[in-house]
């Protein structure tokens, strides 16, 4: 026991009717039934927006010139998603421009996991941002950060007085 290891594909996974938990369950022979299972519809796993992520890295950028400073927690993120929510709906994605500046790392990676494994595992589709980002946008979702913040550290605050 534990000499052999299996590899599935992402795609297969998350295709299965539980979801990735339910595949990974069935592939070590747990059986279950499917009214103890969650309903992957009602699971809410969105990612960043483009904004949103631009936002968080300008915010962290600012605080690690600060000795003292944190990166956004968790709180945050989730403030910050919040606070931009509106702003912009399109999934984070680098510029073809950022691409380029881990292209070559991603290659290795890539070359790497084909070596490994087969072709199922290297299936990819790349899309990128426009190089085009929305300046008037990212100031504008981080001063609606920097308002929701600010309201937060008042209600911690008063909350501990």
């Amino acid at each position: 026991m534990g000499q052999q290891i299996s590899f599935y594909p992402f795609s297969k996974a998350i295709a299965h009717p539980q979801g990735v938990v339910g595949f990974c369950l069935d592939c070590i022979g747990i059986k279950i039934k499917p009214e103890t299972m969650i309903d992957p519809a009602r699971i809410h796993n969105t990612s960043l927006s483009n904004i949103q992520a631009r936002v968080i890295n300008q915010i962290n950028q600012i605080v690690a010139d600060d000795p003292n400073g944190k990166h956004c927690g968790k709180l945050q993120h989730r403030l910050i998603q919040q606070a931009t929510a509106q702003l912009d709906s399109n999934p984070f994605r680098l510029t073809k421009e950022e691409f380029g500046l881990v292209e070559a790392e991603y290659n290795q990676v890539k070359t790497e996991l084909a070596t490994l494994l087969d072709d199922t595992f290297i299936e990819e589709t790349l899309a990128f941002s426009s190089s085009e980002i929305d300046q008037t946008a990212v100031i504008q979702g981080l001063a609606q950060t920097a308002a929701v913040l600010a309201i937060q550290s008042r209600r911690d605050e008063s909350s501990q007085t």
